[in-house]
């Protein structure tokens, strides 16, 4: 992990705690680039919600679930 790599960003995207999942991972993950995620958990800084919170722990049960089974 290499916080300049966050660019102009960095400062925002470090303001939060990180956590078990992210909206990057539910999003994408191996299919998008390293600026693709940088502006996306920037984008998650910026709409940060418990309701968007339980999304991705939503969304992040339903991959494991699918990865398990395959």
């Amino acid at each position: 992990f290499r916080s300049e790599r966050f660019g102009v960003l960095k400062n925002k995207i470090l303001s939060v705690k990180p956590g078990i999942t992210g909206y990057w991972v539910v999003n994408g993950r191996n299919n998008i680039s390293y600026q693709e995620r940088v502006i996306m958990e920037a984008t998650y800084v910026d709409n940060i919600s418990i309701k968007k919170d339980i999304e991705i722990l939503l969304k992040t049960v339903e991959l494991v679930i699918k990865l398990l089974l395959e």
